[in-house]
Parts: C-alpha cells; structure tokens; sequence
C-alpha cells in the first residue's frame, strides 16, 4: 500500500484529479520530479512530514493508494510510480512541530560525523538541553562549515529546533537521506509509535469519500 496527497478538492499539479476508485497512469521515464511519474510515499507519516518541501499542499488530503509498474525511488522520500489508483481517504496524521524537529535531528544523525553536532542533538533528545539559546549557539558553530549534504542535514535540524519552522525540518530529512542510508519511514514510526499507524488506518474507515 501507498499513500498520496492532493489538495483539498481532490487533485494534483497538472490537473490530475483523484478519488475513490480513480486510475491514472504515466510514462515511467524521465525524472521523478516530472511529468513522468506518479508521485506517491511510503507511510501516511512521511507523506505529512515531506508535504512542506514537495507538494506544499496548503490543506491536503490523504489517499491509501495501490500502484504497479515500474517504480522510482527517492531514496525513502518520495516514489515514482507508472499507475496509481487511489482507493479510499484516510485522515492526516498529525506531526506536532516537536515531533518533526526529534525526526529532522534523528535522520540529520545518521552519516553524520560533527562531534558539536551530535553532543548537542544527543542533549536536545534527551530533554538535558533544549533551550534556544543552546540551538543558537549550535547554529552559530554549524553555520561555519563548509556545505555538503551532511552539513546541509544538520544545519536544517539546528534551524528547525532554533525556529521550530516546518520547511527546515523538512530540509533535514531531505539532505539527510541524499547523505546517508536511512528508512524514512522507521524513522518516523519510531518518534510516532506503531499504536499511532494503525489508529489512523483504522480511522480511515470510517472517512466519508465522496466528496
């Protein structure tokens, strides 16, 4: 099973337009961020935490979906996919802004070997230290490193517990995952728990899809 968003009436950019039942099929060529594929993800969570960088859908909706065909992986962010039907709605999980900066930082660690870094997430998941100032002073420290995908990773997590901005946090898990091996999805069901997934499965049952 995959997941897709679309804006509050139902479609996507181009004019795709989705629902119950709906069927909608591309090439399979090209880019992923492309006319060429149907984007889909992996988990209703990564779908909610992804939306800010990708889609930006300002009041989404979000569709359990069954896809065949070729397929197109980003690197756990996002997937390509040939045909895509759209078989029911579920509700959208809620990411609550704590949650997406513990998932920026915890992806932001995996390939990361800065030593201020990593004392300083360690202490902001912990709960020792979580204060602005702190986030401040790691900022300042990591902002003076030379750009890379690992650095890009950390000073987005820095920022997004420095500013609590959604994007940043976003930004993280993005560059994070070009910089590194890491399953989005475990990730995020390791912040959110299990329990959590199956409740809004469970809830989809019960959303009205017609619309």
């Amino acid at each position: 099973m995959r997941y897709k968003l679309t804006d509050e009436n139902g479609k996507t950019y181009g004019g795709y337009e989705w629902g119950p039942g709906v069927s909608h099929s591309a090439p399979g060529t090209g880019e992923l961020c492309s006319t060429g594929w149907i984007h889909v993800y992996d988990s209703p969570w990564v779908a909610v935490m992804m939306n800010s960088y990708y889609a930006d859908f300002e009041n989404p909706r979000l569709w359990e979906c069954e896809v065949s065909g070729n397929e197109l992986n980003d690197h756990g962010l996002k997937r390509g996919v040939r045909q895509c039907m759209t078989v029911r709605e579920i509700p959208m999980p809620v990411l609550t802004t704590e949650q997406r900066v513990e998932i920026a930082i915890r992806c932001a660690l995996h390939g990361c070997t800065d030593d201020s870094f990593t004392r300083w997430a360690e202490r902001w998941l912990d709960g020792t230290n979580r204060s602005i100032d702190m986030a401040w002073a790691a900022w300042t420290v990591m902002s003076e490193k030379t750009i890379g995908s690992d650095t890009l990773a950390v000073q987005a997590a820095v920022e997004a517990a420095r500013e609590t901005v959604w994007t940043a946090a976003s930004k993280a898990v993005w560059a994070a995952a070009l910089n590194a091996e890491i399953d989005i999805a475990a990730v995020n069901e390791e912040v959110i728990g299990d329990d959590r997934n199956a409740q809004i499965i469970e809830e989809g049952n019960a959303v009205q899809t017609d619309r």
